[in-house]
């Protein structure tokens, strides 16, 4: 059986590997980036879930994060690639092929991290998954 979050993430990194805008601005897409990977790429971050079980079905809300790297000085190169992810997942129909899933939202915010270089990016996304 395939967890619904192993789906989940599948389902992300296929749809964001999928657009053409986000294929000329990425260098890749990482569970762990690579040693020497170059800029601007993402990498799978944190993953919660939250249970909620109604009567007769096995649900919750799975809530994936994204980190974009980029280590362009201007933050435009984050928002644009922050702005698109969210645009691709954020209240759009999505599948899962062994679960159901709705209520997909994105939101993101962008920091400099403390090498005072990189622009990076936090992008929290979330779904209602039923377990099937």
């Amino acid at each position: 059986m395939v967890a619904p979050i192993t789906e989940f993430r599948g389902l992300i990194r296929g749809t964001v590997l999928a657009d053409v805008v986000l294929g000329t601005l990425l260098t890749g897409f990482y569970d762990n980036a690579p040693a020497g990977a170059v800029s601007p790429y993402i990498t799978f971050g944190e993953s919660e879930f939250d249970p909620r079980d109604p009567t007769c079905i096995t649900a919750g809300i799975h809530t994936l994060q994204l980190d974009v790297w980029s280590e362009k000085k201007a933050r435009r190169e984050c928002e644009d690639i922050c702005f698109a992810v969210k645009g691709l997942l954020h209240l759009r129909r999505h599948s899962l092929v062994r679960h159901a899933i709705t209520n997909v939202t994105a939101r993101f915010q962008i920091f400099k991290d403390p090498d005072g270089i990189t622009n990076h990016g936090v992008i929290a996304v979330q779904a209602y998954i039923e377990e099937n």
